[in-house]
């Protein structure tokens, strides 16, 4: 037998957090100069539980359920996750007790990348002036993309954040 569900919509967004004009030595700055990677990793870890629930008000409020055959053929598949988890050397999955087939019936918020300043060989003793990450969010049916583009961008506000969709100007940078 096979399943197939389809495959999850797809819509990304992009953060930009900023702060100083310029990147800023850390030794003559920290405790005073704000550091947006460490602002940007406290907003996504917002999103999101330790438990792999998105954390961002009504996410879950228009998602389709599957239906009985559609969980019964879940429940009938011969895919194990325990040959998957071992295939990707992971110890257990983002939701333990959930299986991966299970997870397609749910809209997710997966954060695709992260970037600010450098490492490793190339790290400098700075603030970085921005912080940057894209946020995929996997629709599933029911889903509204400008619906759950904009539940998080109200997760965001509420945060505290002020959000724009340009670069600061210099007004907006001295105000917020």
């Amino acid at each position: 037998k096979v399943v197939v569900f389809g495959v999850r919509g797809d819509v990304n967004m992009d953060l930009t957090i900023y702060a100083a004009k310029r990147p800023l030595h850390s030794g003559n700055y920290g405790n005073f100069a704000p550091n947006p990677a460490l602002r940007l990793l406290s907003l996504l870890a917002s999103m999101k539980d330790d438990q792999g629930k998105v954390l961002v008000r009504n996410f879950y409020d228009d998602y389709v359920l599957f239906s009985e055959t559609e969980r019964q053929a879940i429940l009938e598949a011969s895919f194990t996750d325990a040959q998957l988890l071992q295939e990707l050397g992971l110890k257990e999955p983002e939701v333990p007790g959930r299986s991966l087939l299970e997870g397609f019936e749910l809209p997710t918020l997966n954060i695709n990348g992260i970037g600010s300043a450098n490492t490793g060989k190339l790290a400098a003793n700075i603030i970085p002036s921005t912080a940057r990450a894209t946020l995929d969010l996997r629709m599933v049916l029911g889903n509204d993309w400008q619906r759950q583009t904009g539940r998080v961008v109200e997760h965001i506000r509420a945060q505290g954040w002020h959000v724009i969709d340009h670069e600061p100007t210099e007004e907006e940078r001295a105000q917020f």
